[in-house]
């Protein structure tokens, strides 16, 4: 849980990034909820991270810190106009970087 919130983690994903002459997209496999724990309007493009908790027990700190961020997701997640959500960033990495929705 601890890497998933630090603030050391940048964790992000974009869609059609381009580099080296060439678009990528890079997905962010480290979104601990799934998109119905936070309301997200879109489907996520990975469920890594919310497969692997499903099969370790966390300690009662780690389910305190996994609820915190949940809530904090739900409750920041970008509007679809949203620049930054053009680039499908997760509001923790957005928090993280320091990147604001520009609009409310």
């Amino acid at each position: 849980m601890w890497m998933l919130f630090n603030g050391s983690n940048l964790t992000a994903s974009a869609n059609e990034l381009e580099w080296n002459g060439k678009q990528w997209s890079i997905v962010n496999h480290f979104i601990p909820f799934t998109e119905a724990e936070v309301g997200a309007p879109e489907r996520f493009e990975s469920d890594f991270m919310v497969q692997y908790l499903s099969d370790i027990t966390l300690s009662a700190e780690a389910s305190a810190v996994r609820l915190a961020g949940q809530d904090y997701d739900r409750l920041t997640l970008p509007t679809p106009t949203c620049a930054v959500c053009a680039m499908n960033l997760n509001s923790t990495a957005q928090k993280l970087a320091g990147i604001k929705c520009a609009t409310p």
